[in-house]
């Protein structure tokens, strides 16, 4: 199976770097080699001796996608005897398929330009490296100009390749803003997490106070973690007071063992914490550093904050399988048997179609527009690199204005720790 594996180290200047690699791993996740196919992550030139690393990450993970579905669904044992007809069928199934977790919801428009770009240019730097390679560049890629350069009087034409795959993106059914979850449910949802699973209820309680995403939840570590000088969270108290927090989410770590990988960062950054949320956030993660050090089973040379019964780091796909199985069993009967219509609504679509961890991250962009934060706010505290999502959320304020006007303090401080 092809997977990624990124490595971070501080070059001559003292800059963080960071590297990520194509690797081959097992069916237990164990990496067994290094396969150098990031090198050819790069737009095609046509030209080998112009084939550079461009650390493009996503550029590799769309790519890797890619080897492992032709493989498996094409059956092709060598990299080439993979073609062109190949290639195109992958693209039609990415953008055919709909996204992991959601029934009727298929990827954007940006998301499937960004793969047929990656995915048609690796595979055309692939045909230059290899003289027995069945890809025909003709089929993936065709000529194209773009204008270059700042000063209008001085702009010039380049040439570059363009992806010749040019299907749309399947139109998704538009969903609720809110995304499904609303304060009432929320606190239901808290109470049955910090009662079945006291992990997942801290992990929720950081995701609606930060707005972290669910795979860059399970990339942090604890602060005594020997991966880095620099602790995973950090506070700057004056006296008893918290003037700021703060989660490292500069670079990816391996937080196992056995080097299964637990999540992704989107975007490498340093999440500051809201003002309005800091001392809720402060009283979790005090409650959450004290279980985990009744833990005896959590690997002392990683320590992460999340982890499994097996004491290893917590993966993406538990963390998900987790919240969906605490929803369906715990939290819908609860909605069912409530007498309030809304609830008992809320109860019937979670039956049907448990929402993902992902829906935490609305709701908290949900409490940041209710705050009265404007665009470059929101954007800051999301960690957004540009503002549309942002602009999204403050079109439709009326509506959540509406939806959540009974919008009350969660109930977190006085659950169990």
């Amino acid at each position: 199976m092809f997977s990624l594996y990124c490595d971070s180290r501080l070059d001559v200047t003292g800059q963080l770097r960071t590297k990520t690699y194509i690797v081959i791993r097992n069916n237990k996740g164990r990496l067994l080699r290094f396969t150098g196919l990031e090198a050819l992550c790069c737009d095609y030139t046509g030209d080998i001796a112009t084939i550079h690393y461009d650390e493009k990450k996503n550029y590799c993970r769309y790519v890797a996608r890619s080897l492992n579905w032709i493989t498996k669904n094409r059956q092709v044992a060598r990299l080439s005897d993979i073609s062109s007809e190949h290639v195109i069928s992958f693209l039609d199934a990415f953008r055919t398929s709909p996204k992991p977790g959601y029934h009727e919801v298929f990827r954007g428009e940006e998301t499937i330009k960004a793969c047929i770009k990656a995915v048609s240019h690796f595979f055309c730097n692939l045909s230059l490296l290899d003289s027995f390679s069945k890809i025909i560049v003709n089929d993936l890629l065709e000529d194209g100009w773009v204008l270059t350069g700042d000063n209008e009087y001085y702009n010039y034409r380049k040439k570059v390749f363009l992806p010749k795959y040019k299907k749309p993106a399947i139109c998704c059914p538009k969903r609720m803003l809110i995304r499904d979850i609303t304060p009432p449910v929320m606190e239901i949802l808290l109470q049955q997490a910090a009662f079945y699973d006291p992990l997942l209820y801290y992990g929720i309680s950081y995701q609606i106070l930060s707005g972290i995403r669910p795979g860059e939840l399970l990339c942090m570590r604890q602060p005594t973690s020997p991966l880095s000088i620099v602790p995973g969270v950090s506070f700057q108290m004056a006296g008893d007071k918290i003037i700021t927090g703060t989660i490292d989410l500069t670079r990816e770590f391996c937080l196992r063992s056995d080097e299964i990988p637990t999540g992704r960062i989107k975007r490498e950054r340093k999440v500051v914490i809201f003002p309005g949320f800091l001392n809720d956030f402060y009283k979790i993660y005090q409650q959450h550093m004290a279980y985990l050090s009744r833990e005896k089973r959590i690997e002392a040379d990683y320590l992460p904050m999340f982890i499994s019964q097996n004491g290893k780091a917590m993966t993406y796909a538990t963390y998900c399988h987790r919240f969906q199985q605490l929803i369906v069993k715990h939290v819908v009967p609860l909605l069912l048997a409530s007498e309030d219509p809304v609830l008992q609504a809320s109860g019937l679509a979670f039956q049907q179609s448990p929402p993902a961890p992902h829906a935490l991250r609305h709701f908290y962009t949900c409490r940041l527009v209710l705050e009265g934060l404007d665009v470059a706010q929101i954007q800051f505290y999301r960690g957004d690199r540009d503002p549309k999502s942002a602009i999204v959320y403050m079109q439709n304020k009326s509506l959540l204005e509406k939806e959540m006007k009974h919008i009350h303090e969660l109930v977190i401080t006085g659950l169990r720790s």
